[in-house]
């Protein structure tokens, strides 16, 4: 991978500076891992291997939450082809000189990109409908594809299945892609972490560990709240012996 220069003007950046410290050390460190054309994969398991290949201590859950952060700030944005997400900074050309002709990973396209939300206008929140898919009648043209899942919605339900050990679903009914498209990746991710580890730390509340309790509109906004105020809970990979139901239910214990 080529060198990559750092220019003066980083030390004012009023974007960088809204970063928290993990998130900026994320972010250069992303910057050497990304190909001549700036785009990297977004998987946050290869985010935290590239970028910090001797931290054995680093959890996975924590590299995702500053990347998410990055997309907060639009300063990468994320996209889906062939089922596997990339990610692509957004103003890479602008900083960086391009020396290889060909990119090492497939290109972002307006169909398959995912926009951050900017501001929190009724207009901005506005979702397309899902339409159950059918057989065309006699005379009718073949139906489109249906879009691929929204990247930041894809991260939100990996952390929810990585901490319950579950294989949920994203689905207009759960109320995932709404609270994405009103408060971003990093608030609903902070939900799962925080809230999400609360209930599945009590046998009774377990089983509302769910996208349908977290993201529901009636609880969202209380939710919001005790995130904000609660510590954050470290989300385990899928597969490890803490993602196992029986034993993190040992593990996870309530904030003194």
């Amino acid at each position: 991978m080529p060198n990559r220069a750092i220019k003066e003007s980083c030390r004012t950046s009023p974007t960088l500076n809204g970063l928290s410290d993990f998130a900026e050390r994320l972010f250069w460190r992303l910057v050497t891992v990304a190909d001549d054309f700036g785009r990297f994969p977004a998987d946050p398991r290869f985010l935290r291997s590239e970028c910090f290949p001797l931290r054995d201590d680093l959890k996975t859950g924590r590299v995702r939450d500053a990347f998410a952060e990055l997309l907060a700030c639009q300063l990468v944005t994320t996209y889906v082809d062939n089922c596997r997400t990339y990610g692509v900074f957004t103003s890479w050309e602008k900083h960086n000189r391009r020396r290889a002709s060909h990119s090492k990973y497939p290109p972002p396209t307006s169909d398959n990109i995912c926009q951050q939300p900017t501001t929190d206008s009724a207009e901005s929140r506005k979702i397309p409908r899902v339409e159950r898919s059918r057989e065309p009648r006699d005379g009718e043209p073949p139906q489109a594809a249906a879009p691929a899942p929204c990247p930041g919605c894809s991260l939100i339900i990996q952390a929810l299945n990585d901490l319950t050990g579950r294989n949920y679903q994203i689905n207009p009914g759960n109320g995932l892609h709404s609270r994405h498209q009103e408060h971003g990746t990093a608030a609903c991710l902070r939900v799962v972490s925080v809230v999400g580890a609360r209930l599945l730390a009590n046998e009774k509340t377990a089983k509302y560990a769910r996208p349908k309790t977290l993201f529901g509109p009636e609880n969202f906004p209380e939710y919001l709240v005790e995130a904000a105020e609660r510590p954050e809970k470290s989300i385990p990979l899928s597969g490890s012996e803490f993602s196992k139901p029986r034993n993190r239910l040992l593990a996870v214990k309530e904030p003194a």
